[in-house]
């Protein structure tokens, strides 16, 4: 929700920029009565430095309820100063507080217009230990001089007094810089950073005040004003977009915001809270489409065999078998026929495919094994691992005269076969080739006959 901004002045108030009458409100004061008192507060806790500079306020501020302790974060001060007090007078914001609040209009805070300078740089990320602002507000100029980032002094400069003749710019800017100097702010041979917002430049030459000031290009913020063209009202209109969080009204005063901005959150919540129900309602009839599509579909799963069942019972009746009897047999047809046939069956056509061409290895022994004893485990290399469902193990011998290496092209061959199978794992025995681990010293010498054995191991049931 937008806010509206209030510039408030010793000349009454005026609607700066921001929304329309009635939104929330942004005040932002230029009073020459403006005080800004530094003090010192010793080292404490959070709780007990709040309220010791309570206590200061109360203190040095007694005849406003507008006050505000801002804090220095710069450890390099004179005299040790760690916090500001600032103030505004209380009888022109007291007037508009009331009409305010017989409007209804919410309270946001009070500001100065010095905070709104030392914002805007703020938000354009310009960090200088000291600096001076030269701005032209509706009431005149005023000079700021930040600390840490913090205005630190605060001085109004009438343009013209009960009519006399108009001050002049640069001379009352020589007298500020000569206080800053008395107050020790600023060194006598020190140099600070300076902006000027909405004064012609020539009426600040390089060599003002002995060169104290280096006039600094205007930091910009995207889609705001100048300020060196249009001094404050482009500060203004960044008090409408976003606020410091320190202010010097009276928690009271901002009772009336406070209530309306927790209402629009709970509301919000209350919205995001429905939303939230409603998107989990979806998901739960969803849901409940799903279970009755399933419900619907067991059920017709259900008369299928239940029709299936009676179709059954015809037949049973017809051969009048009763079902028991049937169930008896199935279980000891189940417990006398064995399954390994099948499963040996699988493994011997697995192994015929590959020893079908074979021509200088003869197939003399196959031995199957359902489940293995540990022997056979231990001799088909087995031992040690999970223990295999079934065993199958070829053995032979070469053909004798047969040519060395096409006996050992025939031996590996038939291993990569064999290992080449998803469904069972090989175990190479003894080797139809040991003569591979001599040199083959010509191509067509004939090998002696050779053993060899291969094992097939099947964790899972062949079929």
């Amino acid at each position: 929700m937008g806010v509206q901004v209030i510039y408030v002045s010793a000349a009454g108030a005026l609607a700066a920029s921001g929304e329309r009458r009635g939104a929330p409100c942004v005040i932002v004061a230029d009073f020459a009565e403006e005080a800004c008192t530094p003090v010192q507060v010793p080292p404490a806790g959070s709780r007990d430095r709040r309220l010791l500079l309570e206590r200061r306020l109360a203190q040095e501020c007694a005849d406003t309820p507008f006050r505000a302790a801002l804090c220095l974060s710069d450890a390099r001060l004179p005299h040790g100063w760690t916090h500001v007090l600032v103030s505004l007078p209380a009888a022109t914001l007291q007037r508009l507080v009331e009409d305010a609040a017989a409007d209804g209009q919410e309270i946001v805070g009070v500001w100065t217009i010095a905070q709104a300078a030392a914002w805007w740089l703020k938000q354009a990320r310009v960090t200088v230990r000291r600096g001076l602002v030269v701005l032209r507000t509706p009431s005149g100029v005023r000079h700021i001089f930040l600390a840490a980032g913090v205005p630190v002094v605060s001085r109004l400069v009438a343009e013209a007094i009960d009519g006399e003749e108009r001050l002049e710019p640069a001379r009352e800017l020589e007298r500020t810089v000569q206080y800053l100097r008395n107050a020790r702010w600023l060194a006598a041979d020190e140099a600070v950073p300076a902006w000027n917002w909405g004064l012609p430049p020539e009426h600040f030459p390089p060599s003002l005040a002995r060169g104290a000031l280096r006039w600094q290009p205007t930091p910009r913020l995207s889609g705001l004003p100048d300020p060196a063209a249009q001094g404050a009202a482009a500060v203004l209109a960044l008090m409408a977009r976003r606020q410091p969080r320190t202010q010097l009204a009276p928690p009271a005063l901002l009772a009336v915001h406070r209530a309306g901005r927790l209402g629009r959150a709970l509301l919000g919540a209350s919205a995001v809270a429905c939303g939230a129900l409603a998107v989990a309602a979806a998901m739960l009839l969803h849901a409940a489409g799903e279970l009755h599509q399933q419900r619907a579909s067991l059920a017709q799963d259900a008369h299928r065999a239940q029709m299936q069942l009676q179709q059954a019972l015809a037949v049973l009746g017809q051969a009048n078998v009763p079902p028991k009897t049937l169930a008896a047999a199935l279980d000891a047809h189940a417990r006398l026929t064995p399954a390994r046939s099948l499963e040996m069956a699988d493994a011997f056509y697995l192994v015929a495919g590959h020893i079908a061409d074979l021509r200088t290895l003869r197939l003399e022994e196959i031995e199957w094994a359902q489940p293995p004893s540990a022997e056979q485990a231990a001799a088909c290399g087995a031992a040690g691992t999970a223990e295999p469902k079934a065993l199958l193990r070829i053995a032979g011998h070469s053909v004798a005269a047969a040519p060395r290496l096409l006996v050992v092209e025939e031996g590996r061959r038939l291993h990569r076969r064999l290992a080449a199978q998803p469904k069972a794992t090989v175990h190479m025995v003894r080797a139809p080739f040991a003569v591979e681990r001599e040199p083959l010293r010509a191509e067509g010498e004939m090998a002696p006959s050779q053993p060899f054995a291969f094992c097939l191991r099947f964790p899972e049931p062949t079929s």
